[in-house]
């Protein structure tokens, strides 16, 4: 927002965001110590994903004669992060959630990897407020649309007697990802520090309605399969029915501001700040809790998984980190 511009008719901005993605279920694997064998520990596994470039483009139309804007914009992040950890083969063992402990004996290689794609468009109707020639608000209301996609993937591997070759493996993929719009309510705000210097600040909420959709993937791979006369890889699915989902959605932003004018009729700002957006409840899974205690089949934890309870897991989607912005009014 530029302090006192009203007089002109357009406005471009471009921001580059410098964003880390976070949501509630990160975990990968976990690490069971058995021995002594009478008290055995574990240690959980998260990936923890790191900061990532995306971007914000938009544009404003000021409406001169009741001192209000139309204004839009888009922006769009993704990601990817992995990691990787090994046990001791002979007393470690590590595995799912739902399989931990001497059924999990056989996994020594644990890996995993998250992929974030985000979207996010703003449409909205703004009212200044100048309270002063050093302070002005901007009121706006509009509509929020989000595309959050989440796809979470492990993959454990075992070893032959000797150690060197893989012997048996099995990933879970879990695609999560919800796309809603609702209407926005928020407040910017502009102060004038000292020599074309300003402060800046936003805050906006919404609330946002839309179909949030899941499945579970899991694939076996084993020499015990090809014995039993069964095809290698085994695959199996956890389908989630179609749900609706209310997200309610907060954005906050925080920066400073450089403005000078350019060629008479142009009016350039150069920003730098931090900003944080998160989503209530935006993504969910439906998870294996645990296995039957007595398999229908030999070598079960090469063939397959079979289920003995679920879980419903719900997760927040957020988007934290600095950003640099470039605009131009005319």
């Amino acid at each position: 927002m530029f302090l006192g511009n009203i007089a002109s008719n357009w406005e471009i901005q471009f921001r580059a965001l410098i964003q880390k993605p976070s949501s509630n279920n990160l975990h990968y694997a976990a690490q069971a110590t058995p021995l002594p064998i009478q008290s055995p520990n574990w240690n959980i596994f998260d990936l923890h994903p790191d900061y990532h470039f995306g971007f914000d483009i938009g544009a404003r139309a000021f409406l001169r004669d009741c001192n209000s804007h139309i204004s839009a914009n888009w922006i769009h992040f993704k990601s990817n992060t992995c990691a990787a950890h090994d046990v001791p083969v002979d007393t470690d063992m590590i595995g799912p959630f739902f399989e931990i402990g001497p059924d999990a004996l056989p996994y020594k290689k644990a890996s995993g990897s998250v992929k974030f794609r985000f979207n996010a468009a703003h449409l909205t109707y703004g009212q200044f407020i100048c309270w002063s020639e050093c302070f002005q608000t901007n009121v706006f209301v509009g509509v929020n649309f989000a595309d959050i996609k989440q796809c979470l993937s492990s993959t454990y591997q075992g070893t032959d007697t000797q150690g060197s070759n893989p012997a048996i493996m099995r990933t879970i993929s879990t695609p999560s990802s919800f796309i809603g719009a609702g209407p926005e309510l928020g407040c910017e705000f502009a102060y004038a520090l000292c020599h074309g210097l300003n402060l800046l600040g936003r805050f906006a909420g919404s609330i946002l309605m839309g179909p949030t959709k899941n499945c579970t993937l899991y694939s076996s791979e084993s020499p015990a399969l090809i014995v039993a006369g069964f095809p290698t890889p085994n695959n199996q699915t956890t389908c989630v029915e179609n749900r609706s989902q209310v997200v309610p959605a907060f954005e906050e932003r925080l920066g400073v501001a450089y403005l000078f004018p350019f060629c008479e009729c142009y009016q350039i700002k150069l920003e730098a700040g931090y900003e944080a957006r998160v989503y209530i409840n935006a993504l969910q899974s439906v998870d294996m809790g645990s296995e039957v205690v007595t398999p229908p089949f030999p070598a079960v934890d090469a063939i397959g998984v079979f289920a003995r309870t679920f879980h419903r897991t719900l997760s927040n989607f957020a988007l934290a980190g600095p950003y640099v912005a470039f605009e131009i009014a005319f």
